[in-house]
């Protein structure tokens, strides 16, 4: 099942983004997350973002995979562990085009984020907790998709 682990507005040159925490089980030692460009305009001029896991105990076990923002979810999976759980933080680390333009000052647009994670035996509580959000302008749906990886979420519009 899908659960929300957090949203961010970021920029290109953000140096980096704890996203949310995430506590669970993992499908065959790996973390499987899903992330989702929650814009229309495209992400420039954003190149990739490195997705990183720190462990509660300060490590990187599940190492570092990057993601290229497009307009459908995309998953990217972490690990593999020999663990068969993790605790700890999602990180999202952005890398532009071209950094000395936005160090000169060229606008910089915000890239709005959504990331979920995978938990093959839906939720345990109260091993893991989601963090769902609104931004004054949606209100994320933390019931998720239940048919697996691929499924999907929605920010769903605030009625007033």
């Amino acid at each position: 099942m899908w659960q929300p682990i957090g949203f961010a507005n970021l920029a290109a040159n953000t140096p980096q983004v704890v996203i949310g925490r995430f506590a669970g089980e993992l499908l065959n030692g790996v973390l499987h997350l899903r992330i989702a460009y929650e814009a229309t305009a495209g992400p420039d001029p954003l190149s990739f973002l490195i997705v990183d896991f720190l462990d509660d105990d300060g490590t990187h076990s599940l190492g570092a995979e990057k993601y290229w923002p497009r307009p459908e979810p995309s998953v990217v999976r972490l690990g593999p562990s020999i663990e068969s759980e993790a605790a700890g933080t999602v990180l999202l680390r952005p890398r532009s085009y071209n950094l000395r333009w936005l160090e000169a000052g060229l606008p910089a647009p915000r890239i709005p984020l959504s990331v979920s994670a995978w938990l093959p035996n839906g939720i345990s509580f109260p091993r893991y907790i989601p963090s769902g959000f609104a931004d004054g302008f949606s209100v994320f749906d933390p019931s998720g998709d239940p048919v697996g990886p691929g499924g999907a979420e929605a920010l769903i519009p605030r009625n007033g």
